[in-house]
């Protein structure tokens, strides 16, 4: 039989989990239009109830229109090539890194994904829809980097599974870096040598017999 302490503890355990709800209930109009710089009132212009301003609001950040969370590949491939796999992971971290850090908007998405705050209708169907559309930008920029460097994924794993993984590995690290101690090692920097090393084991050189 458990005792009173625990079930109060686990019960903290399940509160917690919904935080992010609590969180939104925050944004009141008050609190969102002084933000923005202006008077109460204006916010009622737009939307009648606070209730109607958080749905839009998570609209907004799950817009198709927006940016991916990690959009480097895509800026690099418009530069000239890089010299190397290091250039490109190098270059690459200090763009995608340096975005999930200080863009409100990716940290936003973060935040609520991982408190689990989007799991219900309509808004999981958003967030997939995000998550889809993010991928299918990124690929091609990233087919076109490893092509420049004369590399492809080891099989079976493919260029879609290879961005899938160093999307998660790069958000996973910006959420450690809020944990981490000030002595231990950059977290862009373990993020060069983690990608690295992954790139170098799932990549390989072009057979160019094979693509002849």
């Amino acid at each position: 039989m458990r005792d009173t302490r625990a079930e109060l503890l686990d019960a903290g355990v399940r509160l917690y989990g919904s935080m992010a709800a609590e969180l939104l209930r925050g944004l009141t109009a008050g609190a969102v239009a002084k933000e923005a710089g202006f008077h109460r009132q204006t916010f009622y212009r737009y939307w009648e109830t606070q209730g109607q301003y958080v749905q839009e609001l998570l609209r907004h950040v799950l817009g198709t229109e927006a940016t991916p969370t990690a959009d480097g590949a895509t800026q690099l491939a418009q530069r000239q090539p890089p010299a190397d796999l290091e250039a490109f992971v190098r270059d690459l971290i200090a763009h995608d890194f340096a975005r999930l850090v200080e863009d409100h908007g990716s940290r936003m998405r973060i935040s609520l994904l991982v408190t689990d705050a989007l799991q219900q209708p309509p808004f999981d169907d958003l967030l997939h829809e995000f998550y889809e559309t993010s991928l299918q930008r990124l690929l091609p920029a990233y087919e076109e980097l490893l092509a420049g460097l004369g590399r492809e994924p080891v099989a079976p794993v493919t260029t879609r599974e290879l961005v899938r993984i160093l999307q998660a590995l790069l958000v996973g690290m910006v959420l450690q870096s809020n944990a981490a101690a000030d002595d231990e090692p950059r977290p862009s920097a373990l993020l060069e040598w983690g990608v690295l090393t992954l790139l170098e084991g799932l990549t390989e050189p072009v057979d160019d017999a094979r693509t002849a």
